[in-house]
């Protein structure tokens, strides 16, 4: 009868490190949903300010975009790069297949976010790679538009929201 109260106590106390673990992981994953969202939409606003104006903000108020959390950085390097970080608690990946996920990367060698993301300088501000195949930390990308300071590359932009569809 003793191994069944053992039994049973183990099981009690896997279940609660269970739910102490989902619950403690849950805040970090809301914090890190809301810099996922925020991203894309800082990312759209950021490339309309640099397509219409032609030239880097020096900050994300200069471009109009507010309430911009905690977790996510812009700075300006110079008059023709700038370097965009995002911070994470969890590591992400381009899908969220669960622990499965976790047995079926070791059999077909899915690389990890550390291994898949690298800060090397882009043309274009990558918001996917910034909001789903992130690594725990900063994740920083230094972009230099192309075409910058370039009145045709200012000209070539309608004066309405290029991210509106007609």
């Amino acid at each position: 009868m003793k191994k069944y109260y053992l039994g049973l106590a183990i099981l009690i106390a896997l279940s609660l490190g269970l739910v102490g673990f989902t619950l403690a992981s849950g805040k970090d994953s809301k914090k890190d949903e809301e810099t996922s969202k925020k991203i894309e939409n800082v990312s759209n606003k950021l490339t309309e300010y640099i397509y219409r104006e032609g030239k880097l903000p020096s900050s994300l108020e200069e471009a109009d975009i507010k309430n911009v959390p905690a977790t996510i950085k812009y700075e300006r390097l110079d008059e023709e790069r700038f370097k965009f970080c995002a911070y994470y608690d969890k590591a992400g990946s381009s899908f969220d297949a669960g622990p499965f996920a976790l047995l079926t990367g070791l059999v077909f060698r899915v690389p990890p976010p550390d291994e898949t993301f690298q800060d090397e300088e882009k043309t274009y501000l990558d918001s996917y790679a910034l909001s789903y195949a992130h690594k725990k930390g900063d994740n920083c990308q230094t972009v230099r538009p192309e075409g910058l300071n370039n009145d045709s590359f200012k000209n070539s932009f309608p004066e309405s929201d290029p991210l509106q569809v007609n």
